[in-house]
């Protein structure tokens, strides 16, 4: 028989790591998640090879990074060479326009409206910061697209179940893949912390916040033509409403019926 993909994507603290790990139980297939993904990757020594690339980075990038000047009057003005009264002049100038910059106003009916100006940035360390910019995009689109290449890998092995990673979008198109997504109101999931992780009601609140706006920006960079969370998704559970076990027994029924018609 032709090995199936279940791709399970999740809110945080919706339990679906659980729902993933009891599916994969009684479907008799293994679960991948963000760790064995990682685990397979580094024995095939792409986590050690983007570690050194980073350590590269990081001596390049301090090689590059020009010396700090030991005293900016203003960017953009330069103090002309020579000594004594030429420089006293050159460094009363510069006083004057600093203090000038402080202290120049318009009065308009009545209210002074500051016009104090900002020094604009350079433009090379614009451009600079927008080549870092598009060089770290590229990195991270590379990164992406070798994980990618290691859960197909995965799933050519057998049928199984990918945990995150965005499972819907590297097997998008493909025939035997059920993608399902679980979620929860944030009430029932700051309980689920509580219970799970043994947090306090805070911690949980700012841990889901956090693990929301990270998950919400790895999946807009990688899934661009997703419109929403529910798109591409083929089945999508509110685990509050049912329950762990009752959720494992839907998503598993569904799983049945698309590949194991004749056993359902």
């Amino acid at each position: 028989m032709e090995n199936y993909v279940i791709t399970i994507s999740r809110r945080f603290g919706s339990m679906g790591h659980e729902i993933a790990g009891r599916m994969g139980e009684m479907l008799e297939i293994p679960v991948y998640d963000r760790s064995a993904v990682e685990a397979r990757f580094q024995n095939l020594g792409g986590l050690e090879r983007e570690k050194k690339k980073e350590e590269r980075k990081a001596v390049r990038e301090k090689a590059e990074k020009p010396a700090k000047p030991e005293r900016l009057e203003r960017p953009g003005i330069i103090l002309p060479f020579g000594g004594g009264k030429e420089r006293q002049s050159s460094r009363k100038r510069l006083e004057h326009l600093h203090e000038r910059d402080h202290e120049d106003h318009e009065h308009e009916s009545g209210r002074a409206v500051s016009k104090e100006r900002k020094p604009a940035l350079p433009f090379d360390f614009l451009f600079e910061k927008k080549a870092q910019q598009k060089k770290a995009d590229a990195e991270a689109a590379e990164m992406f697209e070798a994980q990618a290449r290691v859960i197909r890998s995965l799933a050519e092995e057998g049928s199984c179940i990918i945990l995150g990673r965005c499972g819907d979008q590297i097997f998008h198109g493909k025939e035997r893949c059920l993608n399902i997504f679980i979620y929860a109101p944030v009430e029932a999931r700051i309980r689920n912390c509580i219970d799970l992780l043994h947090t306090s009601p805070e911690a949980a609140e700012s841990l889901i916040e956090t693990e929301d706006r990270v998950r919400d920006a790895y999946r807009r960079r990688f899934c661009p033509d997703m419109k929403d969370e529910f798109d591409g998704r083929h089945l999508c559970i509110d685990s509050s409403r049912l329950g762990l076990e009752e959720s494992v027994k839907l998503c598993v029924e569904a799983a049945r019926y698309l590949f194991y018609p004749g056993e359902s």
